[in-house]
């Protein structure tokens, strides 16, 4: 589930208006920075009102892969937590604890559909072209665990 679903529209009514999100630095202002700053950007919660605002301003496109696969082992660090309860499955163990989980990867992936949708660069089609396979299998991963399936059930 996206955080804002209709993010890619907010985003055309952002650039229509002129506003545009800061571009990908260039390897010489990257190589002076703090690497992890950009994945960090990625992965922290946003700030603001009604869920907060994406940090567009601080995305770099070299961030999105060490930043997912961050993610992916936090939400997976999640799933196995909700598997290896001792209490019994009930809706707050398991459906409220399964939809809070993913909160880190859910933010990455809202602006790398957001990168994908309406600033797609060939730099990011790299990334695209590396990731897709590794995010589909992840996707698989989740909803096709058994476990997971079997204490939702």
């Amino acid at each position: 589930m996206s955080l804002w679903p209709n993010l890619p529209v907010f985003v055309g009514v952002l650039l229509s208006a002129g506003i545009r999100p800061v571009q990908p630095l260039n390897a010489a202002e990257t190589s002076a920075q703090d690497p992890d700053s950009g994945i960090l950007a990625l992965l922290k919660p946003w700030e603001g009102s009604y869920g907060g605002l994406p940090p567009f301003d601080s995305v770099r496109v070299e961030s999105f892969e060490p930043a997912f696969l961050k993610a992916m082992d936090a939400y997976r660090g999640e799933i196995q937590s909700i598997l290896q309860s001792t209490e019994p499955p009930s809706f707050q163990n398991t459906i409220d604890a399964l939809e809070a989980a993913g909160r880190p990867y859910q933010r990455v992936r809202t602006l790398y559909g957001v990168w994908s949708s309406t600033l797609s660069t060939p730099t990011f089609q790299a990334v695209e072209r590396k990731m897709e396979p590794q995010l589909a299998a992840f996707r698989d991963e989740i909803l096709q665990n058994d476990a997971l399936f079997h204490r939702v059930a």
